[in-house]
């Protein structure tokens, strides 16, 4: 490919040193071109003589010849989008990502069920410390203060002797907390030591 290309330069680059003119340089490396005859004339016919009716041929050149002003264009949206608005409205993307976050249940079987669903099963420990279990669906769970529980996301907020008690805030605009006491219910055989 080199050896192509280096044929190609060398005739140029001696015909410019040459010649002096790169006008000359082109002259001498292309092909000569084809002359090209022009066409002949059309011939001659008897044409009428020119009549007093005919127009007169408009001036040739467009700079002199004036446009008359063109009607001004107004837009009129009436009917159509506004096209600098967005596609997407964000206010309706946000209330339906909001909507998609509130259907999507909890993986923590604890916020699958509202805390009314629980019943509370067993306390233990002392006064410092005290652990709950409740139970729901069949399956026990083991609560200490502090955690989360119910559809509304509820923390405990104590367990006492004989009963665990629930803080909520109702959802919707007031935000109302809410305490809700789940009581532990002793049967026949129990009872305090």
């Amino acid at each position: 490919m080199k050896r192509k290309s280096s044929l190609i330069v060398l005739p140029i680059a001696f015909a410019l040193l040459v010649s002096g003119s790169p006008r000359d340089v082109v002259a001498a490396v292309s092909p000569p071109a084809a002359k090209v005859q022009p066409p002949a004339p059309p011939a001659k016919t008897a044409s009428p003589a020119p009549s007093a009716k005919a127009l007169p041929s408009p001036p040739s050149s467009p700079v002199t010849q004036k446009q008359p002003p063109a009607a001004d264009y107004h837009y009129n949206p009436a009917g159509k989008p506004d096209p600098f608005l967005p596609f997407v409205d964000k206010e309706l993307a946000l209330k339906k990502k909001v909507e998609k976050a509130a259907a999507v249940t909890s993986i923590f079987p604890l916020q699958r069920v509202s805390v009314e669903q629980f019943n509370l099963v067993g306390i233990a420990g002392d006064a410092k410390r005290r652990l709950a279990i409740v139970e729901a669906k069949g399956k026990f769970y083991p609560i200490a203060v502090g955690t989360i529980i119910g559809l509304n996301k509820g923390r405990v907020v104590e367990i006492r002797n004989d009963r665990v008690v629930v803080s909520e805030v109702s959802p919707g605009k007031g935000r109302k907390v809410n305490n809700i006491t789940m009581r532990l219910h002793k049967g026949e055989d129990e009872g305090t030591p």
